[in-house]
């Protein structure tokens, strides 16, 4: 046994996990850092309370950056959960909050989940206004559209749905003065690029100017689902509803029972074959070639019905109550200052 190369690789396996704790631990702060981490909080904590969310954003990420933990986390998650950036709170409270932070208290994990848990249910009500009004653009039904996409913006400050309130604005006559807030709105948003804001400009200047925008040459693929990360598979369900599976599901029985048809449908020559042909040769017939036919017609014509029937139950589950875009619209309305958390 080599025991020198044993060494060696005990001696890289060391400094590897060295680095990658030392990069994934947080430094502990300097007494100086604590306390202007400390008057940072307050001072943020000041500004929540008076509805100033943006300045105190701003304030408790300052704070996190002298003295990361938890708590300060957590409020930057309600900071942006009130400025309505659903998908950020989401992405700060699951990534940076629950997994940022392995030692949290069974309380607080159980608190975060229920709190994942309100912010997934407005990304949904969030995807279904904004799947409906892209479903009425489609069909060049911009008033109704726009109406849908309002909605939307109401519920989650989605960029993709500004732009398309932008968009359909941007046809309507006698509306720059408008079209010019919301694109200012718009380039407000920290969650998008530069490009983004230069599309906008480029959007105003071409209704100013009475000329062309190209919305093919800068339109982005159309979004479903808000920009939480590649990686954050948690969110999946929020881009299809209930009633969208019960479809999917009810197209995908259909299909398995046309398949079935067909298949059943190849083997009728045989049938007519077998039913003119004498006894003595009909066994031959119907072991190679009518009966496995059969079975597998079988097979897909009992998933097609079964794929239907639940299809058929996940619509009539998700209708019930009535349209529910039109349904959705409550959102969960609390005193800002309540789900705050104080940690110095």
């Amino acid at each position: 046994m080599n025991y020198k190369h044993i060494l060696i690789h005990a001696k890289i396996v060391a400094i590897i996990t060295t680095i990658v704790t030392s990069t994934t631990a947080h430094a502990e702060p300097t007494a100086e850092q604590l306390a202007r981490a400390q008057k940072l909080d307050s001072q943020a904590t000041a500004k929540f309370k008076s509805r100033k969310y943006k300045e105190a954003l701003d304030l408790f990420k300052q704070t996190f950056a002298l003295a990361p933990n938890p708590t300060t986390t957590w409020n930057i998650s309600r900071c942006h959960e009130e400025l309505k950036e659903i998908a950020q709170a989401y992405r700060v409270l699951e990534k940076q909050y629950l997994l940022g932070f392995k030692d949290l208290p069974a309380s607080k994990k159980e608190k975060a989940r229920a709190q994942l848990a309100i912010l997934k249910d407005r990304l949904d009500r969030w995807s279904l206004a904004q799947r409906r009004g892209i479903g009425l653009l489609s069909q060049e039904r911009e008033d109704e559209a726009l109406i849908a996409f309002q909605e939307a913006w109401d519920i989650a400050h989605e960029p993709e749905t500004l732009w398309k309130i932008i968009i359909i604005t941007s046809h309507s006559e006698n509306e720059s003065n408008n079209l010019r807030k919301l694109i200012e709105e718009y380039k407000k948003l920290d969650s998008i690029s530069e490009r983004d804001r230069q599309r906008a400009d480029s959007l105003l200047n071409s209704v100013l100017n009475g000329t062309t925008f190209d919305e093919l040459e800068y339109e982005e693929s159309i979004y479903l689902k808000p920009n939480i990360g590649a990686e954050d598979n948690t969110l999946a369900s929020a881009t299809l509803s209930m009633e969208d599976v019960g479809w999917l599901t009810l197209w995908s029985g259909v299909g398995l029972l046309t398949i079935g048809g067909l298949v059943r449908l190849s083997y009728e020559p045989a049938v007519q074959e077998y039913n003119n042909s004498p006894s003595s040769s009909r066994k031959t017939t119907l072991e190679n070639y009518i009966e496995p036919r059969s079975n597998v017609a079988i097979f897909f014509a009992l998933a097609g019905l079964t794929g239907a029937g639940v299809g058929g139950v996940l619509i009539w589950n998700a209708t019930k109550d009535g349209d529910p875009i039109i349904s959705s619209i409550r959102l969960h309305t609390r005193p800002g200052s309540i789900l705050l958390e104080s940690n110095f």
